[in-house]
């Protein structure tokens, strides 16, 4: 039944002020109940998760910190150089060392870590004035209490901060069962896997029996034999500066973490002395937690005085390396229904308030009825207007006049859609046009041959420039005909368009027939598309010509490599033939020897002189030439860089004089001495002399070979 204006806005006022009457009396209070403690929920639901994000964050790092550390190649080189100092030091070992960094220490007991030498000549304080200054920068600027090395055996042979359990047997001794001790047994008996441990905060004597937890890591080293444990002392500073954080929890909530003992593992911020180890929070929700439930609970609280508080709780379990600690949000349930008790009052004056409203019903309901549709019918009016056909119009079926006006707006638009669907159409003609010109335009420029063939019966649509000069097309000619024209078996031609249709085909590689009949090695890929409206295979075409050509090389050089192990035989028949000379040239020199101690004159002491020295030339080329043909494992030693080099040069000598070659020479004196295997730097030194001589082989200009030696002060490097 259609109803005029004037009978809807009477019978509308009474309607909204019996609603607003009972709405205003039922509803209130009771929606604000439940939306206040939902809202309290989600609240420290997602502060919880915030708190175990972060402090799962600050665990994750350490984590990353140890592993990293226990890898890095200078952590390894110092366990090993502090084993070394240690075993030097002998049976008093722990005590020579906690003398030298602890009790003569001449930074107090909180700086001790500054002390870097203490001006003394052993192996290990040379090694902590290497590495410890690297090692305290990590620890400080990461923010661990102290870093450790200790032995397979719990021997602390390196600590930052030099506290009371530095050079203790923390296996052994008296503290065998602190944090620190359980963690090394822990990480050594993890050997075998690698995998690091984690001890839980306990009162650490050394630190004062502050709380302290402990994360530890085996260390290996050569062969991945492992050396000793990589420990971090844990502070829980980083851990309360998360947990206290007060934003959104009210007077009375707080977020804490618990142990599996029950005991707080972070401060409370509702009390101002330390709570870490020291207040027991047993709450069943916290107790699920450890269970690994997670969720939200109301439970009973014994606060300090003996007095019971309703709270609610937000849990859920965090685990680290096989410990796990209950993390929870919690708020009394009083401090979360105040709101709630003041909503009641409120309650009660808005329902006075309904009284007053009423008078404004009826203005608002003809805003509702009259002006608020005729200005949705306005607003699809301006959208048309706009051109945007197909925004919604938010038009709401009438009975009523305004109805009829909506109606009619609705078909006029449709109209127009129907007439912009048909325009649309002829454009997408004209863009389909305008592709292909576009696809021929590109293919046209493109450097890589490109055929287009019906997937059909292999006509060939069209083909660009670089496919016809590819295919022996020249001046200007294009293939024509089918597809299988150009394969040297038709029936593979067949086999590739049936793969190309079902999909795509990527490097097929074959041989194709140019138009002079000559053979081309290529490879094909194609891909399916629509060309002028048929279905059609887009081929490209790669010329294999050069790669074919790089293989035959690559042949010929492993060729040129099978010459060289000739060759390496050859040098092993004549390292047996300076073997032979060897015996005789000794005889030379004894004899010349001999010669020039009898000589009746100087003339003939001088010819036994110059017989002695050839000799002796020659018995040391002999002999460089056999040590490096000798076959034997390597051995480092110390090497006298410059003698090494002369006697590269002492064997290669009279080839570079033949070849042309200037030799200059610029070698520092009084260079420290290297540490490697001799025979090997005078096979590199030797390598290394004669690529340059071969390098210059071909130069027609003045050819020159310097050599040159020094020692860099700033790193301790010997630069050849």
């Amino acid at each position: 039944m259609r109803l005029k204006l004037s009978l809807k806005i009477p019978l509308l006022v009474v309607a909204a002020a019996l609603a607003a009457g009972l709405a205003v009396a039922l509803v209130d209070y009771g929606q604000a109940s439940r939306e206040l403690r939902r809202a309290v929920e989600d609240k420290l639901s997602a502060l919880l998760q915030a708190r175990t994000i972060a402090i799962s964050d600050y665990l994750s790092s350490i984590q990353r910190d140890l592993r990293s550390q226990a890898a890095n190649p200078f952590v390894v080189e110092a366990l090993s150089s502090f084993l070394v100092g240690r075993s030097e030091l002998g049976a008093e070992a722990n005590a020579k060392l906690h003398e030298l960094y602890v009790t003569k220490n001449p930074f107090p007991a909180g700086e001790r870590s500054k002390l870097d030498h203490p001006n003394d000549p052993s192996i290990y304080s040379l090694a902590h004035n290497r590495f410890h200054p690297q090692l305290r920068d990590f620890a400080d600027r990461y923010g661990y209490r102290d870093l450790l090395l200790l032995d397979l055996d719990g021997y602390v042979v390196y600590s930052v901060r030099k506290q009371s359990d530095f050079a203790t047997d923390v296996a052994h001794g008296p503290d065998r069962d602190n944090g620190l001790a359980r963690a090394h047994r822990a990480a050594a008996a993890n050997a075998a896997s690698g995998q690091e441990a984690f001890v839980d905060f306990t009162p650490y004597a050394p630190s004062g029996d502050q709380p302290t937890g402990f994360v530890a890591a085996p260390v290996y080293g050569e062969g991945h034999v492992p050396t000793g444990v990589l420990a971090f002392e844990m502070p829980v500073d980083r851990i309360n500066r998360v947990m206290q954080v007060a934003a959104g929890l009210g007077r009375t909530g707080e977020t804490l973490i618990v142990g599996p003992d029950l005991l707080l593992r972070s401060d409370s911020r509702l009390d101002s002395a330390s709570t870490i180890l020291r207040q027991r929070v047993a709450i069943d929700a916290l107790k699920r937690a450890l269970a690994g439930e997670s969720g939200l609970a109301t439970s009973e609280e014994t606060r300090k005085d003996g007095s019971l508080a309703s709270v609610l709780v937000a849990f859920q379990p965090l685990d680290f390396l096989g410990t796990r600690w209950a993390v929870a949000a919690k708020a009394d349930l009083d401090e979360i229904y105040a709101p709630v008790r003041t909503m009641r009052s409120r309650a009660i004056m808005n329902g006075i308030g309904i009284a007053l409203l009423v008078a404004l019903v009826g203005f608002i309901i003809t805003r509702l009825i009259v002006v608020r549709p005729l200005s949705e019918v306005i607003r699809a009016v301006q959208v048309l207007a706009s051109g945007e056909r197909d925004a919604p119009m938010h038009l709401h079926p009438r009975g009523d006049e305004i109805g009829d006006i909506a109606r009619a707006l609705v078909l006029f638009r449709d109209s127009l859609i129907e007439r912009d669907r048909l325009a649309a159409e002829k454009q997408r003609e004209a863009v389909l046009i305008e592709a292909g010109r576009r696809f021929r335009a590109i293919a046209e420029a493109n450097p890589v041959a490109v055929l287009v063939a019906d997937t059909g019966d292999g006509v060939i649509r069209y083909a660009n420039p670089a496919a016809s000069t590819l295919l022996g097309f020249a001046d200007g000619g294009s293939p024509s005909g089918t597809l299988g024209d150009f394969f040297l078996v038709r029936a593979e031609a067949g086999a590739f368009m049936a793969a190309g249709t079902g999909g795509s085909v990527d490097h097929h590689e074959t041989r194709l027939r140019r138009a002079d009949g000559s053979e081309l090695p290529a490879a094909l890929s194609s891909r399916a598309l629509d060309y002028d409206g048929a279905p059609c295979l887009v081929i490209g075409i790669l010329d294999l010509t050069e790669r074919q050509a790089a293989q035959a090389e690559i042949e010929r050089q492993r060729e040129m490599i099978h010459q060289r192990e000739k060759l390496g035989a050859l040098g092993s028949l004549l390292a047996g033939v300076a073997h032979e000379l060897n015996n005789p040239l000794s005889i030379v020199v004894a004899q010349a020897t001999l010669l020039q101690e009898l000589a009746p004159d100087a003339k003939t002491a001088a010819r036994g002189d110059k017989i002695r020295a050839a000799a002796e030339r020659c018995a040391r080329i002999v002999k460089t030439f056999l040590d490096m043909a000798r076959q034997r494992p390597p051995a480092r030693a110390a090497v006298d860089i410059n003698q090494a080099i002369e006697s590269a040069i002492e064997l290669l000598g009279y080839g570079l004089r033949t070849a042309g070659i200037e030799l200059r020479q610029d070698l520092a004196a009084e260079l420290p001495p290297i540490w490697a295997d001799a025979d090997q730097i005078s096979q590199v030194l030797t390598n290394l002399i004669v690529n340059a001589q071969q390098a210059m082989a071909e130069w027609p200009g003045p050819r020159h070979l310097t050599i040159t030696t020094a020692l860099d002060s700033g790193d301790g490097m010997v630069r050849l």
